[in-house]
């Protein structure tokens, strides 16, 4: 396909239905039934209330993100299907900017590489990382190969606002923008056009945000805190050289593990097409992976679905080598399913991952945790059948975020271990729970559920047979009268009339 070619708006129609077609056929029967991660119970709360300095959602805030799964809560009362129903709209804008970029090829590795179908499935605002990438690649390359200084316009104003789905990619993704500027160094008010869009793009969705989160030394102090809080694999953030080599280790291998799909067909590519066909892309390529490998190398990456800022870039280098192999007079007629051997191994790359790092970016760890969430408040709800619950969790793999969101009203209580207080989950100041003269922490009589961490299996037994709780799937529980105490991690429980 040439990419210089701007197809008609019935064509960008039809690609745009049949990605969606594809996307939502690919991603909807594979969802899991509960949100998945900490982060999107963090997004569900803010469909309700939306406020950073509450972690609703965590730091910097994603507001643009929080308005489009607003505005689809309009219509949709499932959160669940809500962020679904955003990520899917997310993964077909980037594969269109893609297909508009790089062509036919490169979109089918990227709709079905491993990472996107993860994030797809989990924590869909990180697919945005993809949109803003894709996005800002083909309009920066339009600007790039254009002589009318205006297509600098666009691309300010796009980078400004998506920034807000993924507020790191102003910065990541800003040399894009300045490297097509100095392209059209010859129209500076133009270029100053442009970058004043970038700015008041950041301003539609940055001001609101501070404002909500009480001021800007507030929110300056939440973008510390959190980032003190999540980076600790980063040698900045004083990690020790293991994590750190882990941590680059992963930021290659997340994103790159699609590439299993097309690295067969190197050999066999043409290439002087290859070579002709990466050099003008080879710029804009560049100034979107480099700085983006080095911030989740060396600063932050914990899931595989952060690093899809960087996995279209494997594809259009994929795209590109398949495309010159299909060109060649004896793999033209076999396109059609080379294209479909293409997208089935990626998905396979999915359902069943290399070992090693590259594992936790398969289906294998949405199953896990699916039958952990079923079986957990499919037995919480068999308690609440007879009568009210008092829910303790301890370290489990479902977060107590989770549990307190999914268990609404009954109150869920957070034990960290000795020393630490028990606070109640649904509180947004971590209201403690209160303690007997003798220091024990006071539940009310009546049903107590414990929820622990699977591996936990001294503390498991201890609560069985020494403290006589009961086995409700993966639950512990007992009913206890006024007087009855226990304890739970060091911690020593008493319950009152």
């Amino acid at each position: 396909m040439d990419i210089l070619q701007l197809p008609g708006k019935r064509r960008d129609a039809f690609v745009i239905v049949c990605l969606l077609a594809v996307i939502a056929a690919t991603r909807w029967p594979l969802a899991p039934d509960h949100l998945f991660f900490f982060d999107s119970i963090n997004f569900a709360l803010a469909l309700e209330e939306f406020n950073p300095a509450l972690h609703q959602p965590q730091p910097p805030g994603y507001p643009m993100f929080v308005a489009l799964t607003r505005l689809l809560h309009l219509g949709i009362p499932s959160p669940e299907a809500v962020f679904l129903i955003a990520g899917i709209l997310g993964a077909a804008g980037a594969a269109y900017f893609l297909w508009r970029l790089a062509g036919t090829a490169a979109v089918v590795l990227f709709v079905f590489h491993p990472v996107l179908i993860f994030g797809g499935l989990t924590n869909q605002v990180r697919v945005f990382y993809a949109f803003a990438g894709c996005g800002a690649a083909w309009l920066a390359w339009r600007a790039w190969i254009s002589g009318h200084a205006r297509t600098l316009l666009p691309l300010g104003a796009f980078l400004g606002l998506a920034a807000g789905f993924r507020p790191t990619t102003a910065l990541l993704l800003f040399p894009l923008l300045a490297a097509a500027m100095w392209r059209h160094r010859g129209a500076p008010r133009t270029a100053a056009c442009a970058l004043l869009l970038y700015i008041a793009g950041i301003c539609c969705w940055l001001l609101p945000v501070v404002n909500v989160s009480g001021g800007m030394a507030n929110y300056v102090a939440l973008i510390r805190g959190y980032a003190n809080e999540q980076f600790g694999s980063s040698l900045f953030y004083d990690a020790p050289p293991s994590e750190a080599l882990r941590m680059a280790a992963a930021a290659i291998v997340w994103p790159g593990l699609g590439s299993l799909a097309w690295i067969w067909a190197v050999p066999l590519a043409d290439r002087n097409r290859a070579y002709a066909r990466l050099r003008p892309l080879a710029p804009i390529l560049a100034l979107w992976f480099i700085p983006a490998l080095l911030f989740f190398s060396l600063v932050h990456v914990a899931d595989p679905d952060q690093s899809l800022l960087m996995a279209p870039v494997y594809c259009v280098l994929g795209g590109l080598v398949i495309e010159t192999v299909i060109e060649q007079r004896g793999w033209r007629r076999l396109r059609p399913l080379l294209l479909l051997a293409l997208a089935a191994f990626s998905f396979y790359l999915f359902l069943r991952p290399p070992r090693g790092i590259a594992r936790a970016t398969g289906y294998g760890v949405i199953r896990y945790m699916q039958r952990r969430s079923s079986g957990v408040f499919d037995s919480l709800a068999a308690l609440r059948s007879r009568g009210p619950v008092q829910i303790l969790v301890y370290q489990p793999e479902l977060t107590w975020r989770k549990i307190a969101y999914y268990e609404r009203p009954l109150p869920v209580y957070v034990v960290e271990g000795s020393g630490h207080p028990v606070w109640l989950a649904q509180s947004a100041d971590r209201a403690e729970l209160p303690r007997a003269d003798d220091g024990a922490y006071r539940l009310r009589q009546g049903q107590v559920a414990v929820v622990m961490g699977s591996s936990l299996a001294p503390e498991r037994e201890s609560m069985r047979d020494r403290w006589r709780f009961r086995e409700q799937g993966p639950v512990l529980w007992r009913w206890l009268a006024a007087g009855d105490s226990f304890e739970l991690a060091g911690v020593r429980f008493v319950t009152v009339p």
